[in-house]
């Protein structure tokens, strides 16, 4: 129940501060902070209702907390290592256009 509020608050203030703002610049900002602020509300919420979260004892919840934020830093690695197989994949089409481009230009074709 508690969570429905909160995203019902979360909605509400992102719907004022919408209307509320002069440039689009300044909506799209406010709209990606909210966005940005929902997926680490239910990162969090998802990590500790999982059963590997002891949220009874201060050593559990110390544990949990170290738990959540090496989670979230293995999930920030695999979307750089994401954008480098991206970066290898555009680079290496690159490279095989211009081999093209200048095989073709020694041959003498279009």
């Amino acid at each position: 129940m508690i969570l429905w509020i909160i995203i019902g608050i979360v909605v509400s203030i992102l719907i004022t501060s919408l209307f509320h703002a002069e440039h689009l610049l300044n909506r799209i900002k406010v709209f990606l902070f909210v966005l940005v602020a929902l997926i680490v509300l239910f990162s969090i919420i998802g990590f500790f209702t999982s059963n590997s979260s002891n949220l009874n004892s201060p050593k559990g919840i110390i544990s949990s907390v170290y738990g959540y934020f090496g989670w979230l830093g293995e999930k920030g690695l695999q979307l750089v290592t994401v954008g480098q197989g991206t970066i290898n994949t555009v680079g290496n089409i690159i490279k095989d256009n211009q081999t093209t481009v200048q095989s073709k230009i020694s041959d003498g074709r279009k």
